[in-house]
């Protein structure tokens, strides 16, 4: 499964905190090696991974099993506190069942085996996908809400009476349609039926005309 991204999205902002510049070095060779085009940063201390997040977007924070100055538990704290969404991956030397679970309780979304290139690799990018799909789903959900909020004002200053009925109930009316039968208000026939608004000798003309268009037939003008 994968998500068109942009340009931009396609770089992985990866921070380090790691105390070994060359064990750091050494990682994102790693993932490059398996074609990922890594914008690298090292931190070593709380303070560090604070300025760091402020400062600069990241996706992936990788924590190193050798880093002296934070914990697992520090940081996932930190990130969590930072308010973005990104995705903190604790790097291991050797799997173990008790590992991974404490890795998981203590905030990491995954762990990774630094020893294990391939490991690691894919670890990286599956998290790096999970992440561009959430990013995506917030760009399309307020795409969306920005098209109903478009939609509604369009309705809303139309002159044409416009309703939206889902199975014969109001769920829409616009200030024309209320005005059209003398109400000043949505709530007052949010939830009514459309067929109490139609005289009772035009009620079965009304059911048919609703029959015709959820078979798709255009009904009669």
């Amino acid at each position: 499964f994968s998500v068109p991204m942009g340009k931009a999205d396609k770089v992985l902002r990866v921070l380090l905190v790691e105390d070994s510049v060359e064990d750091a070095e050494q990682v994102i060779s790693l993932l490059r090696n398996a074609g990922i085009a890594v914008r690298p940063n090292r931190v070593e201390d709380a303070e560090q991974l604070k300025e760091a997040l402020e400062s600069g977007s990241t996706d992936i924070v990788l924590l190193s099993p050798r880093a002296k100055k934070l914990n697992l538990t520090d940081t996932a704290g930190i990130v969590q506190r930072s308010g973005k969404d990104m995705s903190l991956i604790q790097l291991v030397d050797s799997v173990t069942q008790d590992a991974v679970l404490k890795a998981m309780r203590e905030g990491a979304r995954d762990i990774a085996l630094r020893t294990t290139p391939d490991h690691l690799q894919t670890v990286v990018l599956r998290e790096f996908e999970n992440l561009s799909t959430r990013r995506a789903l917030r760009r399309m959900e307020a795409a969306w809400r920005e098209s109903e909020r478009r939609a509604h004002s369009l309705l809303g200053s139309s002159r044409d009476p416009i309703a939206y009925v889902h199975e014969g109930m109001h769920v829409y009316a616009n200030k024309a349609y209320l005005e059209m039968f003398g109400f000043e208000d949505f709530d007052e026939i949010e939830g009514l039926a459309i067929l109490d608004l139609i005289t009772s000798g035009d009620a079965e003309k009304f059911r048919n005309v609703l029959r015709m268009q959820s078979k798709g037939e255009k009904p009669p003008e």
